[in-house]
């Protein structure tokens, strides 16, 4: 019976790990910039980026001018949660556009893939988090 209440308290230890492993990701990510953000053009498709990759309009990639090039969380200003967001590859440099339409900075382009994700057309403001 006590060899039964030890794995009972090992499983319960188990999945309440899994419960907050999620919040404790989302506790660990860092705003690094907010703004809004465009799509690129899809005429850019195949083109090379700033870090020799090759555009994919319909990819998951943008530009930021400063960031360095890896995976950052997107996620619109609107968004509740981090969930909300998507993982984003900053492969590129720019925007060159640096002020928005309502003033605020353009911080990101976006690639055609991402942007349909995230459900604009034109412009949005977002939130760029690094997540460990």
């Amino acid at each position: 019976m006590q060899r039964h209440l030890v794995s009972l308290s090992s499983l319960f230890f188990v999945l309440g790990s899994c419960g907050s492993a999620g919040q404790e990701q989302q506790d660990a990510c860092v705003l690094v910039d907010e703004g809004e953000t465009s799509r690129y053009h899809p005429s850019l498709d195949g083109n090379l980026t700033a870090s020799g990759d090759i555009y994919v309009h319909q990819g998951v990639s943008g530009a930021h001018r400063t960031l360095p090039f890896g995976t950052y969380k997107v996620v619109p200003e609107s968004a509740l949660e981090l969930s909300e967001g998507i993982d984003v590859n900053i492969n590129d440099r720019g925007p060159f556009v640096t002020e928005g339409k309502q003033g605020t900075p353009r911080v990101l382009d976006l690639s055609g893939g991402a942007a349909d994700i995230l459900g604009f057309e034109g412009t949005m403001d977002i939130r760029i988090y690094d997540c460990p």
